[in-house]
């Protein structure tokens, strides 16, 4: 297990190489976000993580622990709250379902397509003449 500063130096300099920008620019204690670390820089740094530390990292882990500070305490084994940020705030937020638009083949709503597909009829079939 590598010690806390180095595991924080560790995790700038993969920020700084990912967003391509300097290490003094990579904040410490906010989001990875904010620099604009993507999920799919996310999944990448939890491999590099993997194979640098040489133990299964998820690809979640920077969702769970949105700052290098946190990533680096939960990596070096301290206790870290990943409910709260470094600064406290809490980051948990309700998320709401508000509406469904979808198109699909052989039904005119998702109702319709859930009902053909628990009939096990096939809707796949050749387009129309007008596409």
């Amino acid at each position: 297990m590598m010690p806390y500063a180095s595991m924080v130096s560790r995790l700038v300099e993969m920020v700084a190489r990912i967003t391509a920008l300097p290490t003094d620019a990579i904040p410490v204690d906010e989001q990875v976000v904010s620099v604009g670390v993507t999920s799919l820089d996310a999944i990448r740094l939890a491999s590099e993580l993997e194979c640098e530390l040489g133990a299964p990292m998820s690809p979640t882990l920077l969702w769970r622990y949105p700052s290098i500070a946190q990533l680096a305490a939960h990596l070096a084994g301290e206790t870290v709250s990943h409910d709260t940020a470094v600064d406290g705030d809490v980051r948990r937020e309700p998320i709401a379902i508000v509406g469904i638009g979808c198109r699909f083949p052989g039904a005119d709503n998702h109702h319709a397509f859930f009902d053909l597909l628990c009939a096990g009829r096939n809707p796949i079939g050749p387009p129309p003449a007008d596409r």
